[in-house]
């Protein structure tokens, strides 16, 4: 995977996300969305082609299972009436 600078990034043992800052032999430097600038090696990471969010727009909509949980929730709704005692 060849990375450039300007390319989003996913560390791949870790939480941390970024950009690419800087590259050098096969060191990395990853600058955090808070500012904070780590170093690692391509084998370290990933390139972020599309946000996670962007992923779930493309869900299959038309998927059986999917569908029978959606039904299966609407279905719970119970209405119970309370007996008033004196």
């Amino acid at each position: 995977m060849r990375l450039e600078i300007g390319d989003k990034v996913a560390v791949l043992d870790d939480v941390l996300k970024g950009v690419v800052v800087n590259i050098k032999d096969n060191l990395i430097s990853v600058e955090t969305l808070d500012g904070m600038i780590f170093n690692f090696t391509a084998s370290e990471l990933v390139k972020i082609e599309k946000e996670q969010h962007e992923l779930t727009k493309f869900s299959d909509i038309n998927n059986p299972l999917l569908k029978e949980k959606t039904n299966l929730n609407k279905s719970k709704k119970v209405f119970l009436k309370k007996k008033k005692t004196k």
